[in-house]
């Protein structure tokens, strides 16, 4: 893998990390308006999908979200950090 390859690796991670919990929420909000399940920040409900129930899978993951409160600002930290270093490098190599 070239250099500027695992570069765009580890970025993409960082930003993968970042909307993780946002990716969780879509999901569960996804497949409870397809099984016409409610989903809210109000309680558990039972969603039933293939004859088993996921409603506390469901709300958890969507509650997840409230995590990207951490997630988003540190990826955005690390991300500058990661900017920085990189230019210094490119100073230093001059």
């Amino acid at each position: 893998m070239t250099p500027n390859k695992r570069r765009l690796t580890i970025v993409l991670l960082i930003i993968l990390v970042g909307i993780a919990p946002f990716i969780s929420v879509a999901i569960a909000g996804a497949i409870a308006d397809a099984h016409g399940c409610r989903l809210d920040e109000a309680g558990i409900y039972p969603c039933v999908v293939g004859g088993h129930d996921f409603g506390e899978l469901l709300a958890t993951m969507s509650m997840a979200g409230w995590a990207g409160l951490l997630t988003i600002p540190a990826a955005i930290s690390v991300l500058m950090l990661w900017g920085f270093v990189e230019l210094l490098l490119v100073f230093l190599r001059k």
